[in-house]
């Protein structure tokens, strides 16, 4: 297997002691962590507080959207790390959006970092993949649909803005335009593409695109 430099170095000796004898260290373009067993198992990797950080500072996203791009079986996976405290509030958040929001790959939440090195390694031994999450909507529009979803738009709307703007990358080409989604898009109206706009670009308090879920 290999592990992204950037990652804790207690992790090496977690997976070594589940029985792993080749471990790499390396600089991944995308995932934490590989490992080559009856699948390819490429993982993106965060503690509580990452999660909570990268959500609010829009790094999850990219590092999501670089995992689809890479080979084999993507997910996810965030744990607690029992040797660091976690502030109450961080547990309640993390515990509520895991599961709330879409995150367009399989996504688990373990309490340790061992109960999710073991379930890492569980899931490299499968013979297919078990682990697709199967996204709210269907038809061609899913995925990018399920994208801007994950930034607090309701379903519909969602449906409509994936419709004008189909590919995932022209995501950025969507929000530098989202002032006139109201006369691009039929049926959004001024006043939704103003609130989906203050939603996108706006959010204070709590991650940016969360706000005012289900415009």
């Amino acid at each position: 297997m290999i592990i992204d430099k950037a990652e804790h170095k207690k992790m090496e000796q977690i997976f070594r002691d589940l029985g792993v004898e080749e471990i790499e260290w390396a600089t991944l373009p995308a995932g934490d962590y590989i490992i080559e067993d009856t699948i390819r198992f490429v993982v993106t990797f965060k503690t509580l507080p990452d999660f909570q950080r990268s959500f609010f500072n829009g790094h999850l996203m990219d590092e999501i959207f670089a995992l689809r791009n890479t080979d084999g079986v993507h997910a996810l996976i965030i744990a607690d790390d029992k040797d660091k405290w976690v502030k109450k509030d961080v547990h309640i958040w993390a515990n509520q959006h895991w599961l709330k929001r879409n995150f367009l790959i399989p996504t688990f939440k373990f309490t340790s970092r061992e109960k999710a090195a073991s379930f890492m390694l569980d899931v490299a031994k499968k013979e297919v993949d078990y682990l697709q999450r199967r996204i709210k909507t269907d038809g061609e529009n899913n995925t990018v649909v399920g994208f801007y979803m994950f930034y607090g738009i309701g379903e519909k709307t969602a449906r409509k803005i994936a419709e004008k703007y189909p590919i995932p990358f022209e995501f950025i080409m969507a929000i530098d335009n989202c002032e006139k989604w109201w006369d691009d898009i039929e049926g959004l109206g001024r006043v939704r593409a103003k609130a989906i706009e203050a939603l996108i670009l706006e959010g204070k308090s709590i991650p940016k695109r969360e706000r005012g879920d289900g415009i």
